[in-house]
């Protein structure tokens, strides 16, 4: 499978993850609502949000500055995991496999 390049499908997959992230907050607040799991709720998503930033935009741009050393680090804390039994991580760019 190729990369995803058209910029209406990047957009449409963007808005499709945000429509399951809604839906799936509604449901938790359907089942059990009430302030303390809507407050530990906002909480999760709100400090997962920050550590994506962290880990994509500010360790590239202000610690390393460069995505290659960042692609080595983040394939070698997910371990076998990231590679499949050939030992090629597919995620990586051709130039770290």
């Amino acid at each position: 499978m190729s990369d995803l390049k058209d910029s209406r499908w990047i957009h449409a997959k963007g808005w499709m993850f945000l429509m399951i992230g809604l839906m799936s907050a509604t449901l938790i607040l359907v089942e059990v609502f009430s302030w303390r799991i809507a407050a530990l709720l906002a909480l999760t998503i709100w400090g997962f949000c920050r550590f994506y930033y962290y880990a994509f935009y500010v360790i590239e741009k202000y610690v390393y500055g460069l995505p290659q050393r960042w692609a080595r680090l983040v394939r070698g804390l997910a371990g076998p995991l990231a590679q499949p039994e050939g030992g090629v991580c597919w995620g990586a760019p051709p130039a770290l496999r």
